[in-house]
């Protein structure tokens, strides 16, 4: 964990739980350390009407870095044409391969990163990498029952704050080329565009960075080659759910 932003975050909210005392205040941080969420990356090479959205990276409480029962297998291509996005993990030993989803332990206050490729049959052609809004899930069902009324509110309030705040620290790094693409930009959904440039396979990182109350200057990002998606950054689930009850669709969290 990143004990500075932990140490930020537990500063902050044990001012706003100062009438209610630390162990209110304690439990309100582990909710929102513990926040889970995912977000859904989508390749697409419009002139060729191939498209591949069914790939998705976030956190999960009971997920880890490294094999999970979230991480799902992906597919080999059906044909020679074909356009994917992989997780490929070698380091996995027996599990070794690549997936459709990779799902780390749950922390939103720490840095994080997923590596993962744009694979495609079209060696030249231009594809578009985007992305969908964040997606934060709801608690599990039970799991605030015996929370007070005024502790929930609070507890709701400091989340959101720092959930308002994953898409402005997210970020996509081109391997190739070093080039950064904020996840957002003013709010809104960005996109990137990139030539295969002769090769089946492309190299990118979707990074997330440690969390602090006094963010870091915002990182270099280059021009965009396609229209931003018009959407909100982030979109919240306010349904509780059951332990086996499935939360999304394939290739998103079990």
């Amino acid at each position: 964990m990143n004990t500075k932003a932990l140490k930020q975050l537990s500063l902050a909210v044990l001012a706003g739980f100062s009438l209610l005392g630390t162990a209110t205040a304690a439990e309100t941080l582990e909710s929102i350390v513990h926040t889970e969420w995912y977000v859904r990356l989508i390749a697409d090479i419009p002139e060729e009407q191939m498209k591949d959205r069914g790939n998705v990276l976030g956190q999960l409480q009971d997920s880890i870095h490294g094999y999970d029962s979230h991480d799902l297998p992906e597919l080999a291509p059906f044909g020679d044409t074909y356009l994917t996005i992989v997780f490929p993990h070698q380091d996995w030993d027996d599990k070794a391969g690549d997936y459709t989803s990779d799902y780390h332990a749950a922390n939103v206050l720490k840095g994080d990163s997923w590596d993962f490729e744009v694979r495609s049959s079209s060696t030249h052609a231009n594809v578009t990498l985007s992305w969908d809004s964040i997606t934060v899930l709801p608690p599990k069902s039970g799991t605030e029952e015996s929370v007070p009324p005024k502790q929930r509110i609070r507890n709701h309030r400091y989340k959101k704050q720092i959930v308002d705040t994953l898409p402005k620290r997210m970020w996509l790094e081109d391997v190739a080329t070093g080039e950064r693409i904020g996840a957002v930009r003013n709010g809104v959904l960005q996109t990137y565009t990139f030539n295969m440039n002769g090769t089946t396979s492309r190299s990118f990182r979707w990074v997330m960075e440690p969390f602090s109350l006094h963010p870091a200057p915002k990182v270099s990002t280059v021009k965009r080659t396609s229209p931003p998606v018009s959407a909100k950054a982030v979109t919240v689930k306010k349904e509780e759910r059951s332990d086996t009850e499935p939360i999304a669709p394939p290739g998103e969290p079990r």
